[in-house]
């Protein structure tokens, strides 16, 4: 890997900051989901991504999003939200989806 491209791949382990303040703080988010919860989100996928990046980057390897498809690392984001945020996700889902009769 060229010198510039190592800086590249070093760079893409330092994600941007998820700025709360940035969030449209009207916006009518469904099942109860508040800016705070898409926040959190957005965070821990960062963090996890930077986690797997620096040991990518640590081995000389590309990082993630670099070595796969760009439809497989959308999978693999929306599949790691579901499942850290799951809590916030089936509290929601408790509080405003009416439960069926038993």
């Amino acid at each position: 890997m060229s010198d510039d491209a190592d800086e590249v791949e070093h760079r893409a382990c330092i994600p941007a900051l998820v700025v709360p303040g940035n969030f449209n703080l009207h916006a009518v988010i469904p099942y109860g989901c508040t800016t705070e919860d898409i926040h959190q989100a957005m965070a821990s996928s960062t963090q996890f991504l930077q986690l797997v990046n620096e040991q990518l980057h640590a081995q000389g390897m590309l990082g993630l999003e670099s070595l796969l498809m760009p439809a497989n690392f959308s999978g693999i984001v929306s599949e790691f939200m579901n499942v850290s945020n799951s809590q916030v996700l089936q509290d929601a889902r408790e509080e405003w989806i009416p439960q069926r009769p038993s």
